[in-house]
């Protein structure tokens, strides 16, 4: 009797093990070390967006842990049409601090910096800060103004770049893994 109910609780444990296969997790890219190197990475490449995600719960070994967002599951309409937006965004840096921005099939030429000076309110680290004229900011048939976005470079490696985005979904940030074309 004792080997049945032994049997009948390791079953849901190998259950739960065999249910949960380890899918091959890929390595973030590692911080960046200096603004110069951010720089430098950026200068006329194209980056576009691989895949998006929130912050997890869970830091191991000083890494927090990153939950991809998966819209083939139940994905809320909002995050659905964020990641579907976020696939047709993409940046292409020139080697002269010139940028166009690709969004939504229209084209914003701006420029870009990179700097480590947190303004008010932002966590330290090394940032993108990007600007260009924004026609969702022209009122009353004006120009477009002048608007600075800005993304923390969490991540470089020798093709991918990780950004938090200044972007928020119920309250979660959000993250762009960034692929070199």
């Amino acid at each position: 009797m004792n080997f049945v109910k032994t049997i009948l609780c390791l079953l849901p444990a190998g259950m739960l093990l065999i249910g949960c296969k380890d899918e091959g997790t890929k390595a973030l890219p590692p911080a960046p070390s200096s603004v110069a190197q951010t720089l430098t990475w950026l200068q006329g490449r194209t980056l576009t967006v691989q895949k998006a995600g929130f912050y997890g719960a869970l830091t191991v070994n000083n890494n927090t842990t990153i939950n991809w967002i998966d819209t083939t599951d139940k994905a809320e309409p909002l995050v659905k049409e964020t990641v579907r937006e976020l696939g047709n965004w993409n940046l292409r840096l020139g080697t002269d601090s010139s940028i166009v921005v690709n969004s939504k099939g229209d084209s914003y030429k701006g420029y870009y910096k990179v700097d480590d000076q947190p303004q008010e309110g932002e966590t330290p680290g090394i940032r993108l800060r990007v600007t260009y004229p924004d026609p969702t900011f022209s009122f009353g048939g004006s120009e477009p103004m002048e608007v600075t976005y800005t993304y923390l470079v969490k991540g470089i490696d020798a093709k991918e770049m990780l950004l938090e985005l200044p972007r928020e979904i119920n309250r979660q940030k959000l993250l762009a893994l960034m692929e070199v074309r």
